[in-house]
C-alpha cells in the first residue's frame, strides 16, 4: 500500500492576543494575532489556538501579563473568519504533575463545556498540557477520559498506526525571532516558539 502524504498542523500556544507593556496595552513592535492568522490563511493553512479558559473573557480583550487575550467574541468571529479551531491548556494553567486527580479533571475535562457553547465542538482532539507538565497517570486516568490526545514536547514522529494508549501527540516548539522596529531588523538567531503536531484526531473512545 502506497504511503499516504504527511500533514502539519499550527498551533498558537494561549492563542494570545498581542504581547502586553507594563500598563496593559499592546507591547510595540510585537504582532497582534489577526495578522498572524491572516499570514496563516495567505499561505493555505488553517489555524488552531490553544486556550487557557480563565484568561478569556466573553466580550472584553483581558490582560494576564506579560500578553492581553482575545475575548471569546473575538475567537468566534476568528473561527468564521479563518476556520480557527480551538483546544483547551487547562482553566488556569496548573502543572498537572503538582495537583491532585480531582484539580486534573477539573482543569482538563471540566473545560469543555465553555469551548462547546462557544461554538468549539471539537476542542477534545488534544489536551495541551500546560508548561509539558504531563504525567502518565493524568494522561491514563483522566485527561485520555475526554481528550483524543494529550500533548508532549518529544522529539518523536506521529504515526497514523502503532500508537496506543495513554495516546500522545508529539510536538515541536518554534519560537519567533525579536520584534522588526525601523532600528533593528528581525534577529537571524535560530528559534523555536509555536507548536507544531502531525498526530491525526481519533474518537475519544479510541
Amino acid at each position: 500500500m502506497a504511503a499516504r502524504p504527511g500533514y502539519l498542523t499550527i498551533m498558537l500556544d494561549r492563542s494570545q492576543l498581542v504581547q502586553a507593556d507594563a500598563a496593559c496595552g499592546p507591547q510595540a513592535g510585537s504582532v497582534p494575532m489577526p495578522d498572524v492568522l491572516a499570514e496563516i490563511a495567505r499561505r493555505g493553512m488553517v489555524p488552531t489556538g490553544s486556550v487557557v479558559t480563565s484568561f478569556v473573557n466573553e466580550t472584553t480583550v483581558g490582560c494576564k501579563k506579560p500578553a492581553l487575550y482575545p475575548s471569546w467574541a473575538d475567537l468566534q468571529a476568528w473561527h468564521t473568519q479563518y476556520g480557527l479551531e480551538l483546544v483547551s491548556s487547562g482553566a488556569t494553567k496548573a502543572k498537572f504533575n503538582q495537583i491532585d486527580a480531582a484539580h486534573q479533571w477539573s482543569e482538563s475535562c471540566g473545560t469543555l463545556p465553555a469551548f462547546q457553547v462557544h461554538g468549539f465542538s471539537r476542542a477534545w482532539r488534544l489536551f495541551n498540557y500546560p508548561n509539558d507538565s504531563w504525567t502518565l497517570d493524568a494522561q491514563s486516568s483522566v485527561v485520555g477520559n475526554c481528550f483524543a490526545w494529550g500533548r508532549d514536547y518529544a522529539n518523536k514522529i506521529n504515526t497514523r498506526s502503532g500508537q496506543a494508549s495513554p495516546w500522545f501527540g508529539y510536538v515541536k516548539q518554534l519560537v519567533g525571532g525579536s520584534a522588526t522596529t525601523r532600528h533593528c531588523p528581525v534577529t537571524t538567531r535560530p528559534s523555536r516558539r509555536a507548536s507544531g503536531t502531525c498526530c491525526r484526531p481519533r474518537s475519544p473512545s479510541g
